[in-house]
């Protein structure tokens, strides 16, 4: 998650312990398998990856992931998990696109969950990735829906309150991409101090890179 390495760094260890971010990436990723006819050539960027529970699902479906991430804490613990599954086609990369130049490989897919909202200009950063895919390539962008705040409550840096529909549609489009889908794709469940339950729905925009003859491969 490319915002605050530091603070995300100390949180490492404890990431995966929270089962409701296990369930979140499992939902994500049935829904980019409906949408996405991943292919087992293929080779795919998770940018944001954290501890890489995403790319760990995914990984069995592609020939090799990229696991980018700003917080080496987070990659860290990635690698242990490698390790002891004995999975050989997931690398790490520690790699901040919104300071740092983009790598030189192109990929068949790149994916983002739950990163977009902690970036201060999600459409700049939408549009780095979209110049890393190849030609008919596809995205996945995963996000928040648009709510009040109380999601990360107070004493979270600068991040967004979630996006409308139609953002997460309008970050696509104009990084290039075609036949663009977004809807909700999961949503997590909260109890609040007071005891109120509060729903946040999980929005998965999906689409593929125009080629350079204006269709797509």
């Amino acid at each position: 998650m490319p915002a605050g390495p530091l603070g995300f760094d100390a949180l490492a260890r404890t990431w995966d312990e929270d089962a409701a971010r296990t369930e979140r990436a499992r939902a994500l990723a049935a829904a980019i398998a409906e949408r996405v006819p991943l292919q087992d050539h293929w080779v795919a960027m998770d940018y944001g990856c954290g501890t890489g529970t995403l790319s760990l699902l995914l990984a069995s479906r592609l020939a090799r992931v990229v696991a980018v991430d700003n917080a080496q804490g987070m990659l860290d613990v990635l690698s242990e998990k490698l390790r002891a599954a004995g999975v050989a086609n997931v690398e790490t990369r520690c790699l901040d696109l919104t300071t740092q130049a983009p790598p030189a490989e192109q990929f068949d897919f790149v994916v983002s969950s739950m990163a977009l909202h902690h970036i201060s200009d999600p459409a700049s950063l939408v549009l780095r990735l979209g110049g890393l895919l190849r030609s008919g390539g596809y995205m996945a962008i995963a996000d928040l829906e648009a709510e009040d705040g109380s999601f990360h409550g107070e004493g979270v840096g600068d991040v967004h309150h979630g996006f409308s529909e139609q953002q997460m549609r309008s970050f696509l489009v104009a990084a290039g991409l075609s036949t663009v889908a977004v809807s909700v794709a999961h949503v997590m469940v909260r109890r609040g101090s007071e005891g109120a339950v509060r729903e946040y729905p999980v929005l998965l925009a999906t689409g593929r890179k125009v080629c350079s003859h204006g269709d797509v491969s």
